[in-house]
C-alpha cells in the first residue's frame, strides 16, 4: 500500500511541475510519515530540496535568490511552523501546499498562489 501511495504522490507532484512557470510546493509532513519514502522520490521536472527546523532562513534566501530556476518540492518531516515562527510564510503565498497522509490514500494540493504585483 505505501508503495502505490508513493506511485500516486510521485504522479501528482509531476503533474503539478509541468507548465513553464517555475513552481514552488511545500510539503509539511507532521509526523514524518514519508521521511524514509523521500529518498526514492524521483520528481521529473522539480528537485527535491529537504527543509530542516533550523534552516528556514538559509532555505528562504536559496529559494528566492541562488535556486530560483528550478521547480522545488520543498519537504518538512515536522508541522508547520506558527506564522510568526515561519520564515518561510510569505514564500508560501506563491508556492503550493502539498498534504498527504498513509490514512487516507488521496494526496491533496492546496492551491494558495498570489499574483504578486510589481
Amino acid at each position: 500500500m505505501a508503495e502505490l501511495n508513493l506511485e500516486q504522490i510521485i504522479d501528482r507532484l509531476n503533474t503539478e511541475f509541468t507548465g513553464d512557470p517555475r513552481n514552488l510546493a511545500f510539503w509539511y509532513d507532521d509526523n514524518g510519515e514519508f521521511a524514509e519514502d523521500m529518498k526514492d522520490i524521483e520528481l521529473e521536472k522539480a528537485r527535491a530540496y529537504y527543509l530542516k527546523s533550523d534552516n528556514q532562513f538559509y532555505t528562504k534566501h536559496f529559494l528566492e535568490q541562488i535556486g530560483t530556476h528550478t521547480n522545488y518540492l520543498i519537504y518538512a518531516p515536522f508541522p508547520k511552523p506558527d506564522v510568526r515562527e515561519n520564515h518561510l510564510e510569505d514564500t508560501l503565498l506563491y508556492s503550493v501546499n502539498f498534504a498527504n497522509s498513509k490514512e487516507f490514500p488521496s494526496s491533496h494540493f492546496f492551491h494558495k498562489k498570489l499574483a504578486l504585483a510589481y
